[in-house]
């Protein structure tokens, strides 16, 4: 899927519209990157993000990439366009870019 057609897709989600995918029922396919294109896949464990980005990862921001989150483990929430998704194990979530996230930091006594 190019660039194109994924925001294609998002835009006929609609801005506000998320869905939470069930891990399970995902479907694998090999991405085949090519040299000579800004297109890539970053993979990222959330502990190491959380560590590097401590002071902006819990506070709204705008993402500049589309986003695909797949949680393995562990329950919580993330506000995508100021609107709470609950987290748990197993599931996706699927960010368009341009949309403000921020994970829910919960406190600690």
């Amino acid at each position: 899927m190019n660039s194109a057609s994924s925001a294609a897709c998002f835009n006929r989600l609609g801005k506000r519209q998320l869905e939470v995918l069930n891990m399970d029922k995902l479907i694998v396919e090999e991405f085949h990157h090519s040299a000579n294109t800004s297109l890539y896949i970053n993979c990222r464990n959330l502990h190491e993000l959380i560590e590097e980005r401590t002071d902006t990862i819990f506070s709204p921001h705008k993402l500049n990439f589309f986003c695909i989150q797949l949680y393995v483990h562990g329950a919580g929430t993330y506000t995508v366009d100021f609107n709470p998704i609950a987290i748990r194990a197993k599931h996706a979530l699927v960010i368009a870019k341009n949309q403000m996230g921020a994970i829910y930091q919960t406190r600690r006594l």
